[in-house]
């Protein structure tokens, strides 16, 4: 899907930048053959680079209502098949209360971190029950937060974090 462009939606979300993005995947290595969640997915673009490099599903969740629907519209615009993607409309807590899925990575970049930090850390166990056995959690944060809760590798790129938290 590479160069092919999503619309972002009127919401106002986000998309993690390119230069986020490509560390990310490198920093991850071959995702072919994985499952993937894009938790707090926003315009989905994280979801949909982990598909373009051959994840074997991902799963998008996101709460806000026009976002979700800009996720439908962009996986019927990249013609990607429902069997590869679902879209979850609904809260993190909710999902994580209702789904039994499991996921090799999970890739989580909340919005407003400083509202829902404590949300975050105190759901952390119940999302790495989420993750496959020797699967990975990995966080995007602004570079400004203490990451002492989460303690994984974490690395810089701007004002930007990704930490890596390996479920062991």
């Amino acid at each position: 899907m590479k160069g092919r462009r999503i619309k972002i939606s009127g919401s106002k979300t986000r998309p993690t930048s390119a230069l986020v993005r490509q560390a990310l995947f490198d920093i991850l290595g071959s995702i072919e053959g994985l499952s993937f969640c894009d938790l707090y997915a926003g315009t989905g673009i994280v979801g949909f680079e982990a598909l373009s490099r051959f994840a074997k599903r991902a799963e998008f969740v996101e709460s806000n209502r026009i976002a979700f629907r800009g996720i439908i519209s962009s996986l019927e615009k990249l013609a990607i098949e429902r069997e590869f993607a679902e879209v979850r409309n609904m809260k993190m807590q909710r999902w994580l209360a209702l789904s039994d899925s499991k996921f090799d990575v999970i890739f989580a970049d909340p919005p407003y971190i400083d509202r829902v930090m404590d949300e975050l850390i105190e759901s952390k166990k119940m999302i790495l029950d989420k993750i496959e056995d020797a699967g990975m959690l990995v966080l995007q944060l602004p570079s400004r937060l203490d990451t002492t809760e989460f303690a994984g590798d974490c690395r810089k790129f701007g004002d930007d974090m990704l930490c890596f938290i390996e479920k062991v």
